[in-house]
């Protein structure tokens, strides 16, 4: 499943309740940051996402459908 599946449904990261609300599109700084051409990460940069439940969100935790 991809960040981009993830629009306008509800998941889980960690113990926090999300629900995406749009991709985030790359920048520059993103680019520069990871070594990566720009257009390599055209929708693959992000999601903004709404925080429904909050909770603790530990690095490696899986992003999970409700």
């Amino acid at each position: 499943m991809s960040l981009n599946d993830l629009v306008g449904r509800e998941s889980r990261v960690g113990g926090a309740g999300l629900r995406g609300i749009r991709p985030f599109e790359p920048c520059r700084h993103l680019a520069e940051l990871t070594g990566l051409p720009l257009r390599s990460l055209a929708h693959r940069s992000g999601l903004q996402a709404e925080i429904l439940v909050s909770g603790p969100i530990v690095l490696g935790d899986p992003v999970l459908p409700a």
